[in-house]
């Protein structure tokens, strides 16, 4: 399987409970995987945010809750 077809199958599952998929990356959107997690934030009908400073993970996490 895919991990395209993985994330959709995770999605799907979550989807039927009501709940979205966002991303918060320790890193940027220069990073080699950042398209894909743009990607699984879209597919979750979640966001997704970047930061490459570990200090600023508290917040992130705060805002999105």
């Amino acid at each position: 399987m895919t991990k395209m077809r993985t994330v959709d199958a995770a999605v799907a599952i979550l989807e039927k409970e009501g709940a979205t998929v966002s991303v918060i990356a320790l890193g940027t959107e220069a990073h080699s995987d950042a398209a894909f997690l743009k990607d699984v934030a879209t597919r979750g009908n979640g966001r997704i945010f970047f930061t490459d400073r570990a200090e600023d993970l508290p917040n992130v996490f705060t805002a999105e809750t």
